[in-house]
């Protein structure tokens, strides 16, 4: 159920999740901190009167992101029950420090 897959393509990590239950209205998808934390799906029995507190349909997903991915260019889309997570990798360029001398 929910099975994620992750690849590296150089410039960007890429996440497949697979949601088929999910429509595209009922997904969230929310970063925070170096989280994507993924949701939907639709709760048949609101009102817990079902065994189960929770339906098989509803999901949550938390990914933690690698600490070069971009945060605020993360991006998502769904396509034919996947949803795919791009996040691309900050572009690190090494500079020099100034050093400053105090007396």
């Amino acid at each position: 159920m929910n099975d994620l897959r992750m690849h590296d393509s150089g410039s960007e990590y890429v996440y497949e999740l697979d949601v088929p239950t999910a429509e595209a209205d009922t997904l969230v998808a929310e970063v925070r901190d170096a989280c994507v934390t993924v949701s939907g799906g639709v709760d048949r029995d609101p009102e817990f009167f079902g065994k189960s507190g929770r339906s098989p349909s509803v999901f949550s997903r938390r990914i933690v992101l690698p600490v070069d991915a971009d945060l605020c260019q993360v991006r998502a889309v769904l396509n034919d029950g996947v949803l795919e997570l791009h996040a691309p990798k900050y572009g690190h360029v090494p500079r020099r420090l100034v050093l400053e001398r105090r007396s």
